[in-house]
């Protein structure tokens, strides 16, 4: 990925839709305001959100195939 991830909604690096990241609510898990845990987000290497967007895709895939309620 090229684009400059700071233009690029959170949700859309993370693999998500806007819905699936606001009903999940991340920053929650981390005991970090949602600012301070979507800049540590940005901070990331691209290699580690290629890493979540491929588990996010297969989360996805696994509830489509299996009819999950999620």
């Amino acid at each position: 990925m090229n684009e400059n991830p700071r233009l690029i909604p959170l949700w859309e690096l993370l693999g998500s839709t806007r819905a699936e990241y606001e009903q999940a609510r991340p920053w929650k898990a981390t005991r970090m305001s949602r600012a301070a845990y979507e800049t540590h987000i940005l901070d990331m290497p691209q290699e580690q959100l290629a890493e979540f967007r491929l588990v996010n895709q297969a989360e996805r895939l696994v509830r489509e195939i299996f009819q999950v309620a999620g």
